[in-house]
């Protein structure tokens, strides 16, 4: 007989006995699917404030069947992973404080936070923790995400605090790939790695660290402190659309330059203005605030991967560089990969910044540019590589999370539930999504090079009839369409006579003075006139509808292409009779366009495209010439020169308030007996700055310069700080020149963002607060300088890389030598003297001092200690000798937080002893 017929001979009450087990199983999970279901249901009832749907059968068997599915992962999972390379984080909370987190969820979670010890790699100490999060799938399901705060003075790996997040998707690292490559892009973004979480001695799963968008986050990205603001929620303008971008008190301050900032939101205000203003007062705006190389590889992310998060209402996060003046996006919160939603441009929707930086071709093609460049190299094979690592550092640890859930978007809309379930994936599924979105995004890569060979020219030439002794004007008209500009390189006209080519720069379609002359050719002996070009010819944008229900986070319109004209006058003596021919070229691609003879051009209909012709034109380059002599400044200049040549024996005399702003590279080499000077029109009314700023000033040079009586400046949102400032540029030299007392602000002299520069053979004297100070800046050179009654330091270093050498510092009222915030310095053959501290170094600083550096009656010769706290560490000295005499206080101090020598320490410790 065989098993089934033994099978089948079993009687029916040994049957139900022996299938008794299966049918409780089947029995419990049908009711804990439905338990679940009428749980998420009340949750959303809770939440929306909307009664509850009626009961379904499809979501009890949707609960039910993952109830199922997380029992049998359970039953795979492996033992805690310790085999790879991922970090552990292990929290331990009470449990009755766990308790109180959980007790009424959500308000319970994030109410306050509680004690707990922290454990990350050899980092272990005392913090505070809670839930983070408003959506549900970072507190309502098992894994919670934490939200970890650090002491005050106990910092984990100079960071504040941070956040520990369940990700709501299959593929963890998602997000990961995504600040990975915005960091490559020079995109301000906090780090998001994938990490291993326990809790209370459990394993939890696969979480991420998330730096949070804060001062901590500028510092570690070598920006200086400035405003960053948070741009969450809004309200909703008359037409339904959120209006974040419209009312500047919906953005959170997050972070300030300093105390006295806190409350100033002058930037804000200039931000939100600028984008609600009109075409022109925008662009201005832009070319002056905005951080374009920032902007658009943020922007190019978005396109590469189908961002669809940064909406009209949320995820914004935005930094304002008090220096440069200029605004930066932060990566922040990227979501889904909408990598399947074909747009009818690059973008899977719009918002304020980004439509009103469409408005300009110019802008419009730039952002094309950076997404071309990067699809050059991250190309589906890249990405593949980049998703593959990460996929193989974390699949262990993913493998043995029995709790492993995701956001399953698409039943909340196929189950009629109020919001998205988190449910568990299998490792298959995990895998299944990988692929999905590697698949994803070679589609979209092909979408996106369709979109970069999509540049269509028509022209038409409209020949007037020929006038004796009279110029005639022959219109030449193109229509530009797609989504790629074109380059206008070449027109061959069969002409009679000399050509001359005008622009129809006030778009007005008539020839008349305000149009520019572009080109002459001559008709060769086979009646043909070549003109040589380079015209930017732009496609242009207009609006389409949306579908009303997503308006208010993607607004009323999306973008797509539309033609764009230009019209061109050719004035002839004689007649202009055809095109023979016209050279274009795809400015993205750079393969020739083929340029479409028509009778008609398409007409430009509600073009949404500001005309990059009617933009104010570009002064030509110019020098320009000071002195010698006296030349009295009685109000602020701006000037924008290319070069300024400052004539030796020039003597500024600047009015109270008054500053000098240089664009330009600026050459004052002044001599021993006739030096430059920059001083007070008024004796006891200070001036302001005399400033370099941006790369136009690189290799600037200065010398026998002398600077006194000036303050500091505040214009067009930009602070100035010192006297004399230098700001964003590179390759400076000040040599052989007097840096004397300032009034009102801290800095004789300051230098910030400057790579490559030296000052050597200068006296600084009598300044209010700090001589000279560096902020952030690279390879620059201090040589033979002598510091004398510095009321604070007489040079302030922050996050620099600075070289001193044979320099000279006296009565310093506070350090000779500040170092601070990751600064790096290198210092020899100098002298402290009677300085309050000679050097100090503090903040993960290292100084390296030579043994010929002496210090002499100094308060503490060097000076290590731990100030900002948000840096774990204090300072790092480096030194196999030092010189020090006198000391009234201390040789050397130092705190544990920072390292000293051992041998150095020793002699401190027996000097003490004595």
């Amino acid at each position: 007989m065989s098993l089934l017929e033994r099978i089948w001979r079993i009687p029916l009450r040994y049957a139900i006995v022996i299938a008794l087990p299966l049918q409780i199983i089947v029995l419990w999970t049908a009711l804990q699917g439905y338990a679940a279901s009428a749980r998420f249901q009340a949750f959303c009832e809770s939440s929306s404030g909307t009664p509850p749907i009626a009961p379904q059968i499809e979501q009890w068997r949707y609960f039910a069947r993952d109830l199922f599915r997380k029992d049998l992962n359970r039953l795979k999972i492996r033992h805690f992973p310790v085999s790879d390379d991922l970090e552990t984080i292990s929290l331990t909370l009470k449990g009755a404080d766990l308790a109180e987190l959980n007790s009424n969820l959500p308000e319970s979670g994030r109410a306050r936070y509680f004690k707990a010890q922290l454990a990350f790699g050899d980092d272990k100490r005392q913090v505070k923790a809670r839930y983070m999060g408003d959506n549900e799938w970072h507190w309502l399901f098992p894994q919670k995400s934490w939200r970890i705060q650090t002491k005050s003075d106990d910092p984990l790996r100079n960071r504040r605090a941070f956040h520990l997040k369940n990700s709501p998707f299959k593929m963890v690292v998602s997000e990961t790939v995504v600040t990975r490559l915005a960091a490559e892009l020079g995109v301000l973004t906090p780090t998001v790695q994938p990490v291993k979480t326990m809790l209370n001695g459990t394993y939890q799963g696969l979480y991420l660290f998330s730096d949070l968008a804060d001062e901590s986050l500028l510092r570690r990205a070598r920006r200086m402190p400035g405003s960053i603001y948070r741009g969450d929620t809004s309200g909703v303008d008359e037409d339904g659309v959120c209006n974040l971008f419209q009312v500047e008190t919906l953005w959170e301050k997050e972070a300030s330059r300093n105390a006295q900032q806190v409350a100033n939101r002058s930037d804000i205000r200039a931000y939100i203005d600028a984008i609600n203003a009109s075409p022109l007062e925008f662009y201005a705006f832009a070319e002056q605030h905005i951080q374009m190389a920032a902007m658009s590889g943020f922007i190019a992310i978005d396109r590469a991967l189908g961002g669809q998060h940064h909406d009209y209402c949320h995820n914004h996060r935005i930094y304002f560089d008090p220096y440069k003046g200029r605004w930066e996006p932060i990566e922040w919160d990227f979501g889904i990969w909408h990598l399947w939603r074909d747009a009818p441009t690059f973008d899977t929707n719009e918002y304020p910044i980004l439509t009103r930086l469409k408005q300009h071709p110019e802008y419009a093609h730039q952002l094309s540019k950076r997404l071309y460049d990067l699809l050059q190299w991250l190309t589906p094979k890249e990405l593949d590589r980049r998703i593959d690592a990460l996929a193989a550092r974390t699949k262990t640890p993913l493998a043995a999370d029995g709790m492993r859930d995701y956001r399953d978007d698409l039943a909340q809309n196929k189950l009629q539930l109020k919001k998205a379930p988190s449910v568990t994936y299998s490792m298959a599924d995990h895998q299944e999504d990988i692929d999905r979105r590697k698949r994803g995004f070679r589609s979209r890569t092909e979408k996106h090079r369709e979109r970069f060979e999509d540049c269509r020219v028509q022209y038409r030439l409209e020949p007037a009839a020929a006038q004796q002794n009279t110029p005639t004007t022959t219109t030449f008209e193109l229509a530009v369409n797609g989504t790629a500009a074109a380059t206008l390189r070449k027109l061959i006209l069969d002409a009679s006579e000399e050509v001359a080519m005008f622009r129809d720069s006030n778009l007005n379609g008539v020839y008349d003075l305000q149009d520019e002359r572009i080109a002459v050719s001559v008709p060769d002996a086979d009646g043909q006139a070549e003109i040589a070009l380079r015209e930017m010819l732009y496609p242009g944008l207009r609006k389409q509808d949306r579908p009303i229900s997503s308006k208010g986070l993607h607004g009323l319109f999306e973008l797509q292409p539309t033609p764009l004209h230009y019209r061109y006058f050719l004035r002839s003596n004689g007649a202009v009779q055809s095109v023979a021919d016209v050279e274009l070229h795809n400015s993205l691609t750079g393969k020739s366009v083929i340029a479409a003879n028509a009778t008609s051009l398409p007409p430009a209909t509600d073009v949404y495209s500001f005309h990059h012709w009617l933009l104010p034109r570009d002064q030509p380059a110019t020098d320009a010439t000071f002195g010698p002599g006296i030349v009295d400044v009685t109000e602020t200049q701006r000037i924008q020169a290319q070069h300024v040549v400052i004539a030796a024996g020039t003597t500024f005399r600047l009015a109270a308030d008054t500053s000098l702003h240089f664009f330009g590279k600026v050459t004052a080499l002044g001599t021993a007996d006739q030096p430059i000077r920059f001083e007070q029109r008024t004796p006891g009314q200070p001036w302001g700055v005399v400033s370099l700023h941006g790369r136009g000033t690189e290799g600037s040079r200065f010398a026998h310069c002398r600077w006194s009586g000036g303050s500091t400046a505040d214009r067009d949102l930009m602070t100035r700080t010192g006297m004399m400032s230098v700001i964003d540029t590179a390759d400076i030299v000040v040599e052989d020149s007097f840096i004397g007392a300032n009034f009102v602000g801290d800095d004789a002299m300051h230098w910030g963002y400057v790579t490559g520069g030296v000052i050597r053979n200068c006296h600084f004297e009598g300044a209010r607060s700090d001589a000279f100070d560096l902020d952030i800046c690279e390879d620059v050179s201090i040589e033979g300088c002598t510091f004398v009654k510095s009321g604070n330091d007489s040079i302030d270093l922050m996050t620099s890389r600075i070289q001193i050498d044979h320099c000279n510092f006296t009565d310093a009222g506070d350090k000779g030598v500040s170092v601070g915030e990751g600064t790096h310095l290198k210092i020899a053959n100098s002298v402290f003297e009677n300085c309050a501290i000679g050097i100090e170094i503090k903040d993960s600083s290292s100084a390296t001092v030579a043994n010929t550096t002496r210090f002499r009656h100094c308060g503490i010769g060097v000076n290590l200690y731990r100030k900002n706290l948000r840096y774990g560490d204090g300072g790092t000295l480096q030194a196999t000798d030092l010189d020090i005499e006198g000391s009234k206080v201390q040789d050397i101090k130092w705190d544990k937080r920072s390292t000293v020598p051992k041998h150095l320490k020793q002699r401190v410790l027996q000097r003490q002893k004595l």
